[in-house]
């Protein structure tokens, strides 16, 4: 039989040379070393690595938001823009209700009266109707009540003092129209 030849020559060497081994095991203990004090300075340096990436990443959306703030004046601008406009749109209303004739939202009004019922004062306001009437009797407040409120016309009509006595009652009734509904109903529209 042959012999087996090992063709393995730097272990040979290795092993016949008692300086190389020491040359390698040098090698080995510095390859380790330089780990071990990478590895060291990466448990060290890491939270201050990830702090740095955090603050830039702070940076970077600070430029990104702050380039919304042009469009946040914009809309704050475009907001008070249009509360003026509704500001002004309530005040051509109000100028609309206060030019309007009284005359047919009072016809309107003498028809929701039970007979006898005597207008003294009667005044149109911007969302409101101010009333003093003369009734003349308790059952005739209780007819016109029910006839004011089963109109929808205004909110909460309320009689606050009422008389028991068999006479004539002068009562002031401040009505509130009841939105669109209302004033449009009074003023004959639809």
């Amino acid at each position: 039989m042959r012999e087996k030849r090992e063709f393995n020559f730097a272990l040979r060497w290795l092993e016949s040379d008692p300086a190389a081994r020491q040359l390698v095991k040098r090698r080995r203990r510095r390859t380790w070393g330089t780990a071990f004090v990478l590895i060291c300075l990466l448990l060290v340096g890491g939270p201050w690595v990830w702090t740095y990436k955090l603050e830039f990443d702070l940076k970077q959306l600070d430029r990104k938001i702050s380039a919304f703030s042009d469009l946040e004046t914009l809309l704050a601008k475009s907001q008070a823009v249009s509360r003026r406009l509704k500001d002004q749109e309530r005040v051509l209303e109000l100028a609309r209700i206060g030019s309007q004739d009284p005359r047919p939202v009072l016809d309107r009004l003498r028809r929701l009266l039970p007979p006898g019922t005597v207008v003294d004062a009667f005044s149109l306001k911007e969302n409101a109707v101010d009333l003093k009437v003369t009734v003349p009797t308790p059952v005739d407040v209780a007819q016109m009540w029910t006839s004011l409120e089963n109109s929808y016309l205004f909110v909460n009509v309320d009689v606050q003092a009422l008389s028991l006595r068999d006479k004539a009652q002068t009562l002031s009734l401040a009505l509130k129209l009841n939105g669109a509904r209302g004033s449009q109903a009074m003023t004959g529209g639809k």
